[in-house]
């Protein structure tokens, strides 16, 4: 997986309307929609995938992490839309969460009320 897919998959949640896209080695890629989760990959995320994503996704930090086996960061996709993220190591590999969190505030008439 590059940076370009990972991406491709965040803009297929939002475009969706989903919340929260789970990323775990040697497992399919899934998105969280109205509380459920489903599949948004056909194929299994190599763990050496996840290990080159999480290296150019962190830089610097990926020393840290890989010792501490945890850590906190956001992840900006573009001008809207920003991502909390939570990066773990587990048995298998490198698990991700990014949780989505929109950098425009919603106006009264936009949210309806």
């Amino acid at each position: 997986m590059t940076k370009k897919d990972l991406d491709s998959y965040l803009c297929s949640l939002v475009d969706k309307g989903g919340s929260d896209l789970h990323l775990k080695s040697a497992s399919l890629v899934y998105g969280r929609f109205n509380g459920e989760i489903m599949p948004l990959s056909e194929e299994n995320l190599d763990p050496s995938d996840a290990v080159a994503i999480a290296n150019e996704l962190l830089g610097a930090k990926f020393d840290e992490f890989m010792d501490k086996k945890d850590i906190d960061f956001s992840y900006k996709l573009n001008d809207e839309y920003c991502f909390r993220v939570n990066m773990f190591l587990q048995i298998n590999g490198i698990s991700a969460v990014f949780r989505g969190t929109p950098t425009k505030i919603p106006t009264i008439k936009d949210l309806n009320l």
